[in-house]
């Protein structure tokens, strides 16, 4: 017999906020972004105060590029795909059986064998999947 574990639910702001910083920050580049805005941080106001002023201000807008501007453009995108695809504005079921994922929308089923899963990501809330090359999430 086939043990199956079934949650249903609905995206929102928040996981879809959550996935997309996730999925920059989580890579070698992502990293790297994240490092210089907090370079920006500490640098800028060191220069500013030794009189550096040309140099402490690209230091704070590099800073304030990555660490405000980035993530408040992640949220406007996570709402805009809230509203515009239709996939998120339903309820969406995940089945887990010992052989697979199934899942189930408003447009149809599918279903993923776990040997077809290359990657998947545990958070606190969420846990992201990596099917053939394409980054998914849903809260848990």
């Amino acid at each position: 017999m086939v043990k199956e574990v079934v949650v249903s639910g609905k995206l929102t702001v928040k996981d879809l906020f959550t996935f997309l910083i996730y999925h920059n920050y989580s890579s070698i580049g992502g990293k790297l972004t994240g490092a210089l805005g907090l370079l920006g941080l500490i640098l800028a106001p060191v220069l500013l105060f030794q009189k550096d002023l040309l140099t402490g201000l690209v230091f704070a807008a590099v800073a304030l590029m990555y660490v405000v501007i980035t993530p408040l453009d992640f949220y406007s995108k996570a709402l805009r795909q809230l509203r515009s695809n239709p996939v998120f504005k339903n309820k969406m079921t995940f089945a887990f059986s010992d052989a697979s994922l199934r899942t189930t929308m408003y447009t149809g089923a599918s279903e993923i064998v776990w040997t077809d899963i290359v990657k998947i990501v545990d958070a606190k809330d969420y846990f992201f999947y990596l099917h053939q090359r394409s980054p998914r999430t849903y809260s848990t």
